[in-house]
């Protein structure tokens, strides 16, 4: 007690300000949650038996055009190689329930893409954090239900770091989009990004230029491919994944140096 920080005597103001130090900001969803969680409602069980619908492609495609959410939950790598135009990136093999209940719209029902097999995984962890009953079926065959088909189907060019440092230090340097929490950027960036985190980043898409190249990086490139898609969503058409983002930064171009 005598060498904890928390314990040391301050004020309240104090400290709440340490305790609270560098905390990333609380996902849409802790909201949603406590709401749902003083109302009766379906177990997990029942829900999960309309959430694994099987739909075609043809209906994917007529839910998005009427304003449901496709989520994509392969690899970032893979959405941005290939991927329905107006879907949204959170793969599965990161932080995928509290991503997808930080930027998914709560409200609007979700129509669900992953890899064949992998469906139900991605559905019983939303159902986690309450959200199996706004998923409204996937897309049977996954990736392989628009091959060959004219489903207007996207894709995202990549970059590495090295590649990343001569643009920037040629004559018409891209903008640079850090999507990455504040303590992770307390601890380095890459020169003259624009720093908005990941969550507030559906609100604050009107200080973006559309008309600009930008590059979107994170810390390992897992969000910035979940940022590609809202920004493509929202008409941004000139942007590039940073694929290894400020680790890969730090790493071969700083480390360099």
């Amino acid at each position: 007690r005598i060498e904890n920080y928390a314990l040391q005597d301050m004020s309240k103001k104090a400290f709440l300000e340490i305790v609270t130090e560098d905390q990333p900001e609380a996902p849409h969803y802790f909201v949603h949650d406590a709401i749902l969680n003083r109302k009766e409602h379906a177990l997990l069980g029942a829900t999960l038996t309309k959430a694994l619908q099987p739909l075609s492609l043809d209906k994917v495609l007529a839910l998005r055009d009427k304003g449901d959410q496709i989520l994509d939950a392969r690899e970032p790598i893979d959405f941005a190689r290939e991927h329905l135009k107006g879907s949204i990136n959170v793969g599965l093999e990161g932080p995928y329930a509290s991503q997808c209940g930080s930027v998914l719209d709560l409200r609007v029902p979700i129509v669900l893409i992953a890899d064949p097999g992998e469906e139900e995984e991605a559905v019983v962890r939303l159902g986690r954090i309450g959200l199996a009953d706004k998923i409204a079926g996937y897309l049977e065959g996954g990736a392989l239900a628009w091959q060959g088909k004219d489903a207007e189907v996207g894709s995202i060019p990549l970059i590495k770091s090295e590649e990343l440092k001569t643009l920037l230090d040629g004559p018409n340097p891209p903008a640079i989009l850090d999507v990455r929490i504040p303590m992770e950027r307390n601890r380095g960036a890459i020169p003259n990004t624009i720093w908005i985190p990941l969550i507030e980043l559906p609100a604050r898409l009107a200080e973006l230029d559309k008309s600009q190249p930008m590059v979107v990086s994170c810390e390992t490139g897992f969000r910035s491919a979940t940022a590609l898609g809202i920004l493509e969503k929202a008409g941004f058409d000139k942007i590039t994944y940073h694929i290894d983002g400020y680790y890969g930064w730090a790493t071969r171009i700083e480390d360099s140096d």
